[in-house]
């Protein structure tokens, strides 16, 4: 793998490999991953990087043993090494949005990551979701490591109370990933995501269950649904939950509506506001709103991925979106996508009214407030995010303004 590692935290700094980003960090070697992101997406103003895509500085995503979810994100070579010859990674010359003398770029689009012309792979780029194992049979959420995909990691956190941070020494498992990749016929990416099944239920199927506070589910509980308030009550809490949900309810209560972002536990009172970490998290009730992908081609790779013995067979591709007519008959690339209101040449997005969501990155794209819909419904797809975006279709501008990596 020669693709940068923006997130990890090896001994030595270089073309593809970022500087410590903290002294506490010193004891980590090169092989050693370094986790310190709980949420997707970055804002310059948040530190901490305490929060979720669609969303604000309270949405952290807990799992049922009451461990913050990491996030990493990874470019390969060809991504790379364009940044690194057109002078756009240079610290300074970009903001959130992107390389600062092309801000207009859906009008006068400069920037353009390289495609998989001529003999190239094309630009790539994965977001992964990790969480903290946990094989002691006193856990909530008891993981099978035969399930998971893992690595020793160093957990670096923040102290919620202004203290020296921390990095300790974990094993975690991925959840979930996205793979972005731009092709010459796709030159507004083929957005593919996955996830593990131990998650969360299948769409519609949601367990209860009164007493046992066990799960086989790493973000849902069927105890904790036991005490769900009804979808009306539910909707009133957005954006998120008054209060931390209690170890033994004896009534219904919001902090078990599902998918709602625990705002509680990210400042608690006496504790100063972001960027500083959340003191004691509880779990999140997470729940899927769409359908997987059951693609012929899906359940064959699934069954393929069994015989093999692969962790993978845990995975399910959720689904995928693509462009099509991307370019115009001259090789030009299509910048918006179509609508009733584009006239310009545009291209649409398939399969068309395909909601996109990961539930271990994208927890709270939802809304109460869909046309014909009732309760909760996922409220956009991959394409039509990345879509407004300040530089081709990423976002990797928000995360070089907060962790700039030096390139030479």
């Amino acid at each position: 793998d020669t693709s940068i590692k923006p997130i990890l935290c090896p001994r030595k700094s270089g073309p593809t490999h970022p500087e410590h980003f903290a002294p506490v960090c010193k004891q980590v070697t090169i092989n050693d991953k370094v986790l310190r992101m709980t949420g997707k997406q970055r804002y310059s103003e948040i530190i901490d990087e305490a929060h979720q895509a669609f969303g604000n500085q309270f949405n952290i995503l807990v799992d049922q043993n009451s461990n913050l979810a990491h996030f990493e994100v990874r470019l390969n070579r060809d991504e790379f090494e364009f940044l690194k010859k057109t002078h756009y990674a240079n610290t300074g010359n970009y903001n959130v949005g992107g390389p600062n003398k092309l801000l207009r770029w859906k009008i006068d689009p400069a920037l353009q990551f390289p495609d998989n012309r001529p003999n190239k792979t094309g630009a790539i780029e994965i977001k992964a979701a990790w969480r903290e194992m946990c094989t002691d049979s006193s856990c909530l959420k008891v993981d099978d490591l035969s399930h998971y995909f893992t690595r020793d990691a160093i957990i670096y956190r923040r102290d919620p109370l202004g203290g020296d941070a921390t990095c300790r020494p974990a094993k975690v498992g991925l959840v979930g990933f996205h793979i972005a990749h731009k092709t010459y016929y796709a030159p507004q990416w083929v957005w593919s995501t996955f996830e593990h099944v131990e998650n969360v239920p299948k769409v519609g199927d949601v367990p209860i269950q009164q007493t046992d506070r066990k799960t086989k589910y790493s973000f849902y509980s069927p105890w904790m649904q036991w005490y769900a308030q009804d979808a009306a009550t539910c909707m009133k809490q957005r954006p998120g939950v008054a209060k931390t949900m209690p170890v033994k309810p004896n009534e219904v209560t919001v902090a078990a509506c599902p998918n709602l972002q625990n705002i509680a536990n990210s400042h608690p009172k006496g504790v100063p506001p972001p960027p500083y970490a959340v003191v004691s998290p509880s779990p999140n009730q997470v729940t899927r709103l769409d359908k997987m992908s059951s693609s012929p081609l899906n359940l064959r790779y699934q069954k393929e991925l069994e015989a093999w013995g692969s962790v993978f067979q845990y995975f399910r591709l959720v689904n995928t979106q693509w462009p099509l007519n991307g370019r115009t008959s001259d090789g030009e690339v299509k910048m918006r996508a179509c609508t009733d209101d584009v006239k310009e040449p545009c291209y649409n997005v398939k399969p068309s009214n395909l909601r996109l969501r990961n539930t271990t990155m994208e927890t709270y794209q939802v809304s109460y407030h869909m046309p014909g819909k009732t309760g909760q419904a996922s409220s956009a797809g991959c394409m039509q995010c990345h879509g407004i975006s300040g530089g081709d279709f990423s976002f990797v501008w928000t995360d070089a303004v907060t962790a700039p990596v030096p390139l030479e």
